[in-house]
């Protein structure tokens, strides 16, 4: 169940990302690719019976960069540029949490998780209240 309420609340960040003016960032796309192809590289072979929902979880994480950066390219505001900072935070902290978990625990990574996880959603937040 958790999962799946993680999936529905990036269904709708990207619906809100893609709500009104969106242009396809070609530059964002391909690093926010690279960067997710690199992630299931690293971790898929170690994410047992996991391998789905991982898989899944990144697909939807790169999608809520991609349509982040999407917004900025379109609209080139200060809310728009807060809310794909506070994405690629929601990213990191997602990336370290998988790296973390399924390939190489290390001391600083639950700080590391927290402090981006809760600034990024911050900020998506505060994006859209802007």
């Amino acid at each position: 169940m958790g999962l799946f309420s993680f999936l529905i609340g990036h269904i709708w960040y990207m619906l809100g990302f893609l709500s009104g003016d969106w242009s396809l960032p070609v530059f964002p796309t391909r690093i926010i690719t690279i960067l997710a192809l690199g992630m299931i590289s690293q971790i898929y072979t170690t994410s047992g019976k996991l391998k789905i929902p991982v898989l899944v979880y990144i697909f939807m994480i790169t999608g809520i960069g991609i349509t982040s950066f999407g917004r900025l390219e379109a609209l080139q505001t200060f809310p728009t540029l807060i809310g794909a900072i506070g994405a690629s935070l929601f990213m990191i902290s997602d990336g370290v949490l998988g790296w973390n978990k399924f390939k190489n625990p290390f001391h600083l990574a639950e700080g590391i998780i927290l402090i981006t996880y809760y600034f990024g959603q911050w900020m998506i937040f505060y994006s859209a209240l802007m």
